[in-house]
């Protein structure tokens, strides 16, 4: 059941260069998509937001993230 998977919720903050090339967002956005999914995680969700990144992600062989 999807229910079961530990699912995972990052922040992540705006650098400076970030920041200047924020129009780039949605693009590097779905490059963490697709990095994820070669790794078998799946990103759910990601919300840009003035102070942070949130995406919520879903690993199915583990029990929690790792660093």
């Amino acid at each position: 059941m999807e229910d079961d998977m530990p699912t995972f919720i990052l922040t992540i903050n705006w650098t400076d260069q970030g920041i200047r090339a924020v129009r780039d967002a949605p693009k590097r956005s779905q490059a963490a998509r697709e990095l994820a999914k070669k790794v078998g995680v799946e990103i759910k969700e990601i919300y840009l937001t003035s102070g942070a990144s949130m995406p919520f992600l879903r690993d199915p062989s583990r029990k929690r993230a790792t660093p």
